[in-house]
């Protein structure tokens, strides 16, 4: 068999399934495509589509098994249906790939059967006036007939963030963790809980597109976080499948493959750059063809659409949401949704494990920045800490020096246990980041040494305190004993 006729076979599993497990939404969505017995080359998806064509025509209700037996096929064969089965959205795609196939085989028997030019030409004519009219919704509606009818309800995908058929910035400066967002964001979506306070209404296929970090780290990523979340694997399913492309050569052709095949609801493109091919991101041309090719991917996918980009030098937080990005604006005024990280400002003990978080949606009102804080390899929001974004007036937190010598008299005359003394330092300002540097540094140079108390516990002290061996300070780790 050719990967053509095997992908057209996958093609009527995949409708044929759907036929079976949710029927009246898979005619729905194909109804205006017209299709005929003869787009079924296999006999058991051509009796699925015929049995489900008659018992619509009498009326009889679509119940799986009334189909099944209607079809003619046996429960093994159904339940291989079934495993094959897209979801009902991608219903069309699926109807439109057997249609064209058709249309095509048809086409090749006139051109072989025409004897002389003559016939030849009216051979391509009648193929040519054989090809169906555009099967896109209507180009216009008419105002009085949506007066007179409701209008479809959202189908959110993350609530009054984006739908279904959205598509999404995720944009952030260079190491704001904005893949760890992107990870967070998939396994909420796939496992149906919140998104930093966000409402997933249900749980939904997810493709990560992974462009960036090799294989074993992004493994390593999702275990602590999803340790982190509280996710195991029964909760997740086979909803999230992660496409791992660094050093692949991946192109988009590849991603809508692999979401085609995985029936994924929506793709997330960890990064934007890894995409354009090295173009220039200032280039509009280059990135007007890159967002339509992206759009066209989103279209025939029906998937919603992530993407993930970084902003250009400077202070991120002076530039409104909405043009936030590196490179040209023309994906800003593409996407539906934006959501964008900030780094943090305000002097805090914490601010590298602090970013502040700003959702744009078209079609909701307008949200206040959201503060989170990164621990445990995961991001959680905190509603009571009020946001401050780094600017090129704040620029990055300024934090109060660390006082070194402050940090060395806590120890000069009794020594600390390392976690009690990591603890007594934080108090000296400095980062956190900072401090662990400071205190590596001073073990390296000598200015701090550890010496063991009993058989498994050490002390930090200076080499004076050690050298009056005064007995260690432990009043910082546990209260006294009651004699």
């Amino acid at each position: 068999m050719s990967v053509k006729e095997n992908l057209i076979e996958n093609d009527e599993t995949s409708l044929a399934g759907c036929l079976l497990t949710d029927p009246e939404l898979a005619l729905s969505e194909t109804s205006d495509l017209t299709l005929t017995d003869e787009c079924f080359t296999r006999p058991e998806c051509r009796q699925v589509f015929q049995a489900v064509k008659r018992m619509t025509a009498n009326s009889v209700p679509l119940e799986l098994y009334a189909v099944v037996i209607e079809a003619g096929i046996d429960a093994k064969t159904g339940q291989a249906l079934i495993e094959g089965s897209c979801v009902e959205a991608h219903a069309r795609y699926h109807g439109l790939k057997l249609r064209d196939a058709q249309l095509k085989r048809e086409a090749v028997k006139r051109v072989e059967a025409a004897d002389g030019v003559e016939a030849l030409r009216m051979a391509f004519e009648k193929t040519l006036a054989g090809l169906p009219q555009s099967a896109r919704k209507p180009l216009t509606a008419n105002a009085a007939d949506w007066l007179a009818s409701e209008p479809a309800p959202p189908e959110y995908i993350l609530e009054q963030i984006f739908e279904r058929d959205s598509r999404v910035l995720l944009v952030g400066s260079s190491k704001t963790r904005k893949s760890f967002l992107a990870l967070q964001l998939a396994i909420c979506i796939a496992s149906g809980i919140k998104f930093l306070g966000f409402g997933v209404p249900q749980r939904r296929r997810v493709l990560l597109v992974n462009l960036e970090n090799t294989p074993d780290w992004q493994h390593r990523r999702l275990r602590a976080m999803c340790a982190t979340l509280e996710v195991k694997a029964d909760l997740l399913g086979d909803r999230l499948e992660i496409l791992n492309g660094r050093g692949r050569g991946v192109t988009l052709a590849d991603i809508e493959a692999a979401a085609i095949k995985h029936r994924a609801e929506v793709i997330i493109l960890d990064p934007l750059y890894k995409l354009d091919g090295g173009a220039d991101e200032s280039d509009m041309a280059e990135r007007k063809r890159l967002v339509a090719e992206l759009e066209r991917m989103s279209c025939r996918t029906h998937a919603a659409l992530v993407i993930v980009h970084h902003d250009p030098k400077g202070a991120a937080g002076d530039r409104n949401v909405r043009d936030r990005g590196a490179g040209s604006a023309v994906i800003n005024r593409d996407v539906d949704s934006t959501l964008a990280l900030t780094m943090w400002s305000e002097a805090d003990e914490n601010a590298d494990n602090l970013m502040v978080l700003s959702a744009l949606a078209r079609n909701a009102p307008p949200r206040k920045d959201m503060s989170l804080e990164f621990a445990d390899q995961a991001f959680t929001y905190d509603p009571d800490r009020v946001p401050c974004k780094a600017t090129s007036k704040t620029r990055l937190f300024a934090p109060t020096p660390f006082n070194e010598e402050a940090a060395l008299a806590l120890v000069s005359e009794k020594g600390m246990t390392k976690m009690a003394y990591r603890e007594a330092i934080k108090g000296l300002g400095g980062t956190r980041d900072g401090r662990e540097a400071w205190l590596q540094k001073a073990f390296e140079e000598g200015s701090l040494v550890e010496r063991r108390k009993g058989k498994r516990d050490k002390l930090i002290s200076t080499p004076q305190a050690l050298e009056l061996d005064l007995p260690p300070n432990t009043s910082d780790t546990s209260n006294p004993s009651e004699t």
